[in-house]
């Protein structure tokens, strides 16, 4: 998908008034997420320290498979 359907996505459900499920379109697509890494997210698993912000990601199967921890940053604009 292109970020353009990706925000077509998001605006959609935010309209539905599901401003939960806008936000987590995006964030799959900005940092790459499987359905299932998404979904097991919880609060505890974001941290913004200054402009990054570090999504925690909790049993990944890449994780599993190389016993690492993994996780995705980004800038905020």
């Amino acid at each position: 998908m292109t970020e353009e359907q990706v925000k077509a996505c998001a605006g959609y459900v935010l309209h539905k008034k599901k401003p939960h499920m806008a936000v987590g379109v995006m964030l799959a697509f900005h940092c790459l997420l499987r359905p299932g890494e998404l979904l097991k997210l919880h609060a505890s698993d974001f941290h913004l320290v200054g402009k990054v912000g570090v999504v925690n990601l909790v049993l990944t199967k890449s994780g599993l498979r190389q016993g690492a921890a993994e996780s995705v940053r980004s800038l905020t604009p």
